[in-house]
């Protein structure tokens, strides 16, 4: 395994040491890795530009997964503390960032849990009990759709129409169609979502307790700034 650290996805960022600004360097790096994976904190992040901005992390998998060869895992490190003192995640915002993570091609995460301000602690996720409960959940949701999300994803099934950019990935298990859809900017937008080959019928979405009617193969739902929503459609 090699972890990157944030410059492969923010170019404002030049490191440290005799690879610093070196772009080439990840592709021949890499080479020798059988899981590939960086880390990038936007909301603790000291990078005016990235700083609060979810989507860097997208970014990042996006520009590993380009890079990665046949049998390369992606990996990604996600933020869960008070890197930066005076701002810490929301549970929301680390979902987004999960699923962003997993939406654009990663296929396992990890978490950054130490904090250094006021003092260093190693497990400091556990300060933050609306963090681990996150965390939790988060965890035992990915468990069970683990068969959904390892299977091959199908392009041109869907189309999305929204003001905020909608990223997703559709799925097919078992004769059950799975579309995973996080907003890429902290925005709210309703999004009108076009499922091929399914005219009448309904989207169960995962872990709201709620169902969309699906006409005329449509259906539209509400998305908050950088929202996760998860649907399941028989």
């Amino acid at each position: 395994m090699i972890n990157f650290g944030q410059g492969v996805t923010n170019e404002f960022w030049r490191g440290r040491g005799l690879c610093n600004d070196d772009q080439g360097y990840h592709d021949v790096a890499m080479q020798g890795a059988d899981i590939v994976s960086y880390d990038v904190y936007p909301v603790g992040s000291k990078t005016p530009q990235v700083k609060g901005k979810l989507e860097y992390v997208a970014r990042g998998v996006s520009n590993l997964a380009k890079r990665a060869s046949p049998g390369q895992s992606i990996w990604m490190a996600l933020e869960t503390t008070a890197l930066d003192p005076t701002r810490r995640p929301t549970a929301a915002e680390v979902r987004a960032e999960v699923w962003m993570a997993l939406i654009h091609g990663a296929t396992g995460i990890f978490y950054f849990v130490h904090e250094f301000k006021p003092t260093f602690r190693e497990d400091a996720i556990f300060r933050y009990p609306d963090i681990v409960d996150e965390v939790t959940r988060t965890n035992q949701l990915i468990k069970s759709l683990s068969p959904a999300l390892t299977s091959p994803s199908v392009s041109g099934a869907i189309s999305v129409s929204s003001q905020v950019p909608i990223a997703t990935v559709v799925k097919v298990y078992k004769d059950t169609t799975y579309i995973f859809a996080v907003a890429m900017q902290n925005a709210p937008t309703t999004a009108r979502i076009t499922v091929n080959e399914v005219h009448q019928s309904s989207a169960r979405v995962i872990g709201e307790a709620r169902n969309i009617s699906i006409s005329q193969g449509s259906f539209e739902d509400q998305f908050e700034g950088y929202g996760v929503h998860l649907y399941q459609i028989p």
